[in-house]
């Protein structure tokens, strides 16, 4: 039997991290790490099948991940310093929102922030989240700071200190809709979802409405059978988003479920 496909060889600058997957929605240790990809004979790399390049968070679930070319990297890395910069000049002044270079609209700071501690992260450049760390700390930015810290730990698996952090946040800026939002996903992985509604039902309270949060509190109200709940939460996301009402799969979710809040009222 001839054996004969393909794989990364060469890797180098492995990085472990926790997180959901964003394919497949699954909270794994995800790889991020240094290769190329080869076709291969009894595995043995014969021909090279693209340049070599920085995978970005491997799941080990479905094995889908995203990559960015070696030569881009410092390209990379120097966009992400520049924009954190603009960030925490921002924050310091008091501000939640920044200008980003080329960009037409202010970006939010603590989505921002979030996002860029984890590429920078699974780009294997730890050492600027220190830095970055550091930064907030010097400009008071209490708010930035716990955000940049929970997403840092919790990569690293340190789930008590990301939730202080969270909760840290949420002092520093109650009015702020995402530490209830993230604070919700590790209630909800510990099993926990009545405090995961409450913090959902807090984040939306302070989104003004979002239908993206009324949908993520679909799956404690399933868990805990609360079905008249759900489906009037299910009809306020198709008020919110007419175009949920022509999706098949959210009609025949929100079928299944007024059927069994029906079944629930004849009892």
């Amino acid at each position: 039997m001839i054996i004969y496909g393909s794989k990364m060889y060469g890797v180098s600058n492995i990085t472990y991290g926790h997180g959901e997957c964003e394919n497949c929605g699954q909270y794994v240790r995800h790889k991020s790490y240094n290769g190329r990809k080869w076709g291969h004979l009894y595995f043995i790399p014969l021909i090279p099948e693209g340049k070599r390049s920085r995978v970005l968070k491997e799941c080990p679930k479905c094995n889908m991940c995203s990559h960015v070319e070696e030569t881009k990297l410092e390209e990379v890395h120097a966009g992400i310093r520049s924009s954190l910069n603009a960030c925490v000049e921002s924050l310091a002044a008091g501000n939640d929102t920044f200008m980003e270079s080329g960009s037409q609209e202010p970006v939010a700071a603590g989505p921002f922030l979030i996002h860029a501690t984890d590429l920078l992260y699974c780009l294997g450049i730890a050492s600027d989240i220190d830095q970055l760390l550091q930064q907030l700390e010097a400009a008071n930015a209490t708010f930035g700071h716990s955000v940049v810290r929970s997403v840092y730990e919790e990569l690293r698996s340190n789930a008590g200190v990301a939730v202080e952090a969270l909760q840290a946040a949420a002092e520093a800026d109650p009015q702020s809709a995402l530490p209830p939002y993230r604070l919700a996903s590790f209630h909800l992985r510990s099993g926990d979802e009545i405090s995961a509604l409450e913090q959902l039902q807090d984040a939306n309270e302070k989104a003004g409405g979002d239908v993206n949060i009324l949908l993520d509190l679909a799956g404690p109200l399933e868990s805990l059978e609360r079905y008249d709940e759900l489906c009037e939460l299910l009809e306020q996301c198709i008020a919110m988003a007419p175009a949920l009402g022509e999706d098949k799969k959210f009609m025949k979710y929100y079928k299944k479920y007024a059927k069994k809040a029906a079944k629930s009222a004849s009892r």
